[in-house]
């Protein structure tokens, strides 16, 4: 896999997975230490040692700069998520992530004609119609240029041709994004305005920094299904850019993110080697509406495979039920998808779908909904090399 792909396909999920992780878990006996938080399933996965720095003191985000373009770094992602609902309760889920990969070193001498390529850049965007049973996904990629791609840092604007988020209001703290984009049968416009305060997941020694936004309110419309709905809804924001650790080798990687109604947002990182020679190693976040966060490392929980999918194309079996035990937090989740059949082709091809949640936490019944993301079980898409 060429850095390219890696990065847009499983970088950017690792990023925010070992900054999320970076305390959570404690090397086995027959293991050598390393600082920071994912490090052990970092040494399962061979990530070099110079791809991760040691714990890193909070750093404070400056507002609204840091939610537009760092150009000057290597890698960067944006994924919002969310569940909308029309005004007669039928439910939807939706994702749109925008990549930013820079191809010249930082050093490089500028290059004047504004067709020059210095960036690539790749966008997702899905939609999970639950009531129609229906998954729609679909996948762009650009270079930076007029008309083609580009990113700004203030005001954030980030595009790949007519896909686009916007920052609409500037204003720390009262900020109001704009998504915009549709293809064939499924169009979002979007307006999201955060509702719990930024959590900052890195900081200064790191070779990258991120943070999450992790309730943003919404309210918009959507084209799916012949039909133009109002929708209200909740979703999240994860921000990342830096230098990104990536694994060599085959890899496995799970990742699942929740928000529950009594207002906790959890996630559930697993990653494993592909051919089963370390065993899988989970860890869990919970941050709760403060901001507060609380990390549990593999010896802490129990993480379960209760059911699988068989995709229809080469018959590929992903993970499709999941039991979590957390006794440290007195939480017993039951996660399944919305749909079994959520399974998206492009530039490498994984599993990535709502899914609903219902369990208890502290004696009380608790219910959510999130996100899965599930890499590394196909090797491409069908007919790729």
């Amino acid at each position: 896999m060429n850095k390219l792909l890696a990065f847009f396909v499983t970088g950017a999920f690792l990023i925010m997975g070992t900054a999320l992780f970076r305390s959570s878990q404690t090397p086995t006996e027959n293991e050598t230490p390393r600082t920071g938080g994912v490090m052990a399933l970092l040494d399962a996965l061979e990530v070099p040692d110079e791809g991760v720095a040691g714990p890193a003191s909070a750093w404070p985000p400056a507002f609204p700069e840091d939610h537009g373009a760092h150009v000057s770094e290597p890698t960067e992602t944006w994924q919002f998520a969310g569940q909308l609902t029309t005004r007669d309760g039928r439910p939807f889920g939706f994702r749109l992530d925008f990549y930013r990969l820079r191809l010249l070193p930082a050093d490089a001498p500028p290059r004047e004609s504004a067709w020059a390529t210095r960036h690539v850049y790749r966008a997702l965007l899905s939609v999970t119609d639950v009531h129609g049973k229906a998954f729609e996904s679909f996948e762009r990629h650009s270079r930076d240029g007029p008309s083609l791609a580009g990113a700004d840092r203030s005001p954030l604007r980030i595009r790949v041709e007519d896909w686009r988020v916007e920052l609409a209001r500037e204003t720390a703290g009262e900020e109001l994004f704009r998504l915009q984009a549709g293809e064939g049968p499924v169009v979002l416009d979007l307006a999201l305005e955060p509702v719990t305060p930024a959590v900052p997941v890195n900081g200064d020694g790191s070779p990258f920094r991120a943070y999450r936004l992790p309730r943003l309110r919404v309210g918009g419309t959507l084209v799916s299904g012949g039909a133009t709905h109002a929708v209200l809804g909740s979703a999240w924001l994860e921000h990342a850019w830096g230098d990104i650790p990536l694994p060599l080798g085959q890899v496995v990687w799970n990742r699942i993110t929740l928000q529950l109604g009594d207002g906790t947002d959890v996630v559930v990182l697993q990653l494993r080697r592909r051919d089963g020679s370390r065993p899988p190693r989970p860890s869990v976040l919970l941050v709760a509406r403060s901001g507060e966060t609380q990390a549990f490392s593999d010896s802490d929980l129990s993480f379960d495979t209760i059911d699988e999918w068989i995709s229809p194309v080469g018959d590929i079996a992903y993970p499709s039920h999941w039991r979590l035990e957390v006794p440290q937090a007195a939480m017993v989740l039951d996660i399944r998808p919305t749909l079994p059949d959520q399974e998206v082709f492009g530039a490498l091809r994984h599993w990535s779908g709502k899914v609903q949640v219902t369990g208890h936490r502290d004696g009380q019944i608790v219910e959510g909904w999130g996100y899965a993301d599930l890499f590394g079980y196909a090797d491409s898409a069908p007919g790729a090399g």
